[in-house]
């Protein structure tokens, strides 16, 4: 995890959208894939003896335009890395939500209730120091719910008695 996953990741995700919208937009043939560089490859192989126009070029060449690699990119993807480093310089840290899966984090979010029910994770950050978000908020919120009511479930339905035939077994 961290910076430099988030960005192979971002990256991907941005580049499987955009081949998308050039299709939708009809400015790329739909492959099937998002490789374009391979239907490029094999332009190059066909190139002089597979031209365009003949019967025998391969249906994913037919209409395909080769990617002009000369024009340089007009967006930066990803993360900026001369910014992070000087964020580092200066002393900032990157930090991965919690999960709230550790008793310990678990036990110093509940100490703020009201803020778990809110998905205050700003409020939790300031309180706790514990970064998460809100959405992890909710879910514990939830699995603590659910609990709770199986707890009440098997209390109404006799399980101490039944765990005490157990024990006396």
């Amino acid at each position: 995890s961290g910076p430099r996953l988030e960005m192979v990741r971002s990256n991907l995700f941005d580049f499987a959208w955009n081949i998308r919208a050039a299709v939708d937009a009809n400015q790329m043939t739909d492959h099937g894939h998002f490789c374009p560089w391979l239907v490029d490859a094999l332009d190059q192989v066909c190139k002089g003896w597979l031209d365009e126009g003949n019967d025998a070029r391969p249906a994913a060449l037919r209409g395909h335009r080769r990617t002009d690699t000369t024009i340089a990119p007009i967006t930066v993807r990803g993360i900026d890395w001369e910014h992070l480093q000087r964020l580092k310089s200066l002393g900032a840290r990157a930090m991965e939500p919690s999960v709230l899966r550790t008793e310990e984090e678990v036990q110093k979010v509940l100490a703020y209730p009201l803020l778990v029910v809110r998905g205050d994770a700003a409020g939790i950050a300031r309180a706790t120091g514990i970064v998460t978000t809100t959405k992890r908020l909710q879910q514990l919120a939830r699995r603590i719910a659910v609990e709770t009511r199986a707890r009440q479930l098997l209390s109404l339905h006799g399980e101490r008695a039944l765990q005490a035939r157990v024990r006396g077994t």
